[in-house]
């Protein structure tokens, strides 16, 4: 889910500035809460370059993207704008997302307010979106000196980061049998030993690799990840 908190400033007698110095985030558990006891929830991570728009009078006005600057990660700013009525509506990026608090109330995607030189602010907007599905991604890696770390190693000439396993079959092992079956998500590492599983529902997933033969795993020991999917991306060195 992502929440947007904010407030719109005064910046002249005619204008406010429609600025929203917002949090977008995943929430994990729904609960439209960004904070709890003073603190972030756990695992409830603000979200980059999701689009608004600035609606005036039925018609899209402006749009733009939260931030993916770190130091405002997950912000939005429409700038300075005459006072007048406006609605902020967000864009979900899928149907994998779903509101869970929007104005204060459940459901919404957008929020309507009127800015004056009497009523120059307005505070406390809340958005709320939960993911409905997840992804695991990770990478292999020829683990040159058995640390079971990616690291630099000498080639000779000189130091080189640990190359890439590229063309291995990674699976989702469903039956834990260790074996890769008929109808098991698979899929192959790319040229930078990278491999992702997009869509996941909600629950537990053993990563497993086809070995080949000649080859033996440093990392992990035992040969698998064992991941719980939320709606959170899970990265894992395999």
């Amino acid at each position: 889910m992502w929440t947007a908190w904010g407030r719109r400033f005064v910046s002249g007698r005619s204008a406010a500035a429609v600025r929203e110095p917002s949090e977008f985030w995943n929430d994990v558990n729904g609960n439209g809460k960004r904070y709890s006891g003073g603190q972030h929830e756990a695992n409830e991570f603000n979200l980059p370059h999701w689009k608004i728009n600035l609606i005036q009078n039925g018609q899209i006005i402006d749009s733009t993207y939260t931030n993916t600057n770190d130091s405002y990660y997950g912000w939005y700013d429409f700038g300075s704008r005459p006072f007048g009525d406006y609605t902020i509506s967000v864009e979900l990026p899928s149907t994998d997302w779903q509101p869970t608090q929007g104005n204060n109330s459940v459901g919404g995607t957008s929020i309507s307010f009127t800015t004056s030189a009497q009523n120059p602010y307005s505070y406390n907007n809340y958005f709320g979106f939960q993911g409905t599905k997840g992804e695991i991604s990770g990478f292999l890696w020829n683990d040159i000196d058995k640390s079971g770390k990616w690291n630099y190693v000498f080639n000779g000439t000189s130091y080189q980061f640990e190359p890439a396993l590229s063309g291995w079959t990674v699976y989702l092992d469903q039956n834990n049998n260790s074996v890769r079956d008929l109808g098991e998500t698979s899929t192959v590492t790319d040229s930078l030993g990278g491999y992702e599983f997009k869509n996941l529902v909600a629950g537990t997933y053993r990563v497993k690799v086809d070995t080949p033969a000649g080859w033996q795993f440093t990392f992990p020991t035992p040969p698998e990840k064992v991941l719980t999917v939320t709606t959170l991306p899970h990265l894992s060195q395999l």
